[in-house]
């Protein structure tokens, strides 16, 4: 099960954008993603337009001014929580990753495991 998001093939099967805490979907039209190791479409996403990248940077603009005003210490335990999140969920990230790229279950992990070396 996953427990990232219990939906997730909902969502994989059309795959929006994640401005700020909602997913947004353009409205042009979108774009097929494709398994690159087997060459099988698993996906569709929504090709981002004008609109959609003002939202985004707005949204990236508040958000930084938001995490600015956090202190230090608690930042420090966000991070910490989110690393703490992304490890014991590997399993599933990997699993999405050799999907989405078409990578050896392997190098999915090596590529997580590299990632949360920097968190």
């Amino acid at each position: 099960m996953n427990t990232l998001c219990p939906d997730w093939k909902r969502h994989f099967e059309k795959t929006n954008h994640f401005i700020g805490v909602r997913t947004v979907s353009a409205k042009t039209y979108t774009l097929p993603v494709y398994d690159p190791f087997n060459g099988e479409q698993v996906a569709m996403t929504s090709k981002g337009d004008d609109e959609i990248i003002a939202q985004a940077a707005n949204s990236a603009r508040r958000a930084f001014q938001a995490w600015s005003a956090i202190q230090p210490a608690k930042r420090g335990r966000i991070i910490q929580a989110y690393h703490s999140l992304v490890a014991a969920n590997s399993d599933e990230i990997c699993s999405i990753i050799t999907k989405e790229h078409g990578k050896t279950l392997g190098d999915a992990k090596g590529e997580l495991g590299r990632g949360l070396e920097n968190i």
